[in-house]
């Protein structure tokens, strides 16, 4: 009866500790998974705060242009929006806290919002050329806050997985 308790004893415990390292193994694999992916989605927002930066720069009026002008010239768009594709990224975002990659997996929608309000300011009676001051003022405003945002969930996603910032 001892031998075939230890006997017992011993394929429970085997049992256990190949269960144990199951989820240890499958814990490490899924951190791996969050870390690759933290270093994927901070790149990919990085660009962005860089043409955030570059719109909210861009006042219409084309540098290379004999300063005289200013004013006769009709103000244009010299940069382009920024683009973000998070969803077309093949990762598991499921590595990824509940929280964290709701305000990642968000921020497209804050991207198409900013958009409708310049939309909406190019639309404003105020919106006129030469100048269109309103349309660029709300254009540089939209372009910085969501700069802004992208750094804030880059800056996250670095300190969370312990990136370089």
């Amino acid at each position: 009866m001892g031998t075939a308790l230890i006997g017992l004893l011993g394929i429970f415990l085997g049992a256990v500790l190949t269960i144990l390292r199951e989820l240890w193994v499958n814990e490490r694999k899924r951190q791996k998974q969050a870390e690759y992916l933290a270093i994927r989605i901070s790149c990919t927002l990085d660009l962005f705060v860089d043409g955030c930066i570059a719109v909210a720069r861009d006042n219409g009026i084309d540098e290379t242009e004999d300063p005289r002008l200013i004013g006769e010239v009709c103000r244009e768009v010299q940069v382009p929006e920024p683009k973000l594709e998070l969803h077309s990224m093949d990762v598991d975002w499921k590595a990824l806290p509940p929280e964290l990659m709701y305000h990642i997996l968000a921020f497209p929608n804050d991207i198409a919002s900013a958009r409708q309000l310049i939309d909406r300011a190019w639309k404003h009676p105020a919106c006129s050329p030469p100048d269109y001051d309103v349309y660029f003022e709300e254009r540089q405003y939209q372009y910085a806050q969501l700069g802004m945002t992208a750094h804030t969930l880059s800056e996250r996603l670095r300190e969370d997985y312990r990136e370089p910032l």
